[in-house]
């Protein structure tokens, strides 16, 4: 069992070069196998019943689904936060990106980088939530400038005003992205 606690944290687990799906992946068959060894300990533990023996206790098994637990819970995570990040930064912001959303999910993002960080012990440094805390920050520390500009009362006479302010010609159609904005220094 304990080889499976220590497995939570290496490898391409704690790397975060590693993408997301090879890590959920990774993570899946760790949590297969740990289940092929429970099945085996409740067996165990329901021969010693029927015996009247005590029951073996393995308190690994707490420790190996809490690590699991929170390492599985911050890869989805990046996961998520990837998809959701390349859809803010790529898709016509005026069209396609929800401001009350992307502030909606950047808050829940925060939650969860403090509720993984909580369960990793104590001064723990690990890169792979430093790498999502960083990126989730960066886009909170924008979220005043995507409410405004999510906002669906702007009219064209509003759009017109803001391109003036950072000098660029505004589009009619209004394809423009975060990243363009963000480019453009506002």
């Amino acid at each position: 069992m304990t080889d499976y606690i220590s497995k939570v944290d290496i490898d391409n687990l704690i790397l975060k070069d590693t993408s997301p799906n090879e890590a959920l992946d990774t993570l899946k068959k760790q949590k297969k196998k740990f289940d092929d060894s429970w099945s085996k300990i409740e067996l165990l533990n329901n021969y010693q019943d029927t015996l009247e023996q005590s029951a073996t206790v393995v308190k690994e098994i707490e420790w190996f689904d809490k690590k699991w637990n929170n390492r599985n819970k911050l890869w989805e995570n990046v996961n998520s936060f990837n998809s959701d990040y390349a859809h803010w930064m790529g898709a016509n912001f005026k069209e396609q990106v929800d401001a009350s959303d992307v502030e909606k999910k950047v808050k829940n993002y925060l939650v969860v980088c403090n509720d993984v960080k909580i369960n990793f012990p104590k001064n723990y440094k690990d890169e792979v939530l430093d790498m999502l805390s960083v990126k989730v920050r960066e886009v909170n520390s924008m979220l005043d400038l995507i409410l405004a500009l999510g906002n669906k009362a702007l009219m064209p006479k509003h759009w017109k005003m803001i391109f003036e302010l950072v000098d660029k010609d505004d589009n009619p159609q209004g394809n423009y992205t975060l990243k363009d904005f963000k480019d453009w220094g506002m």
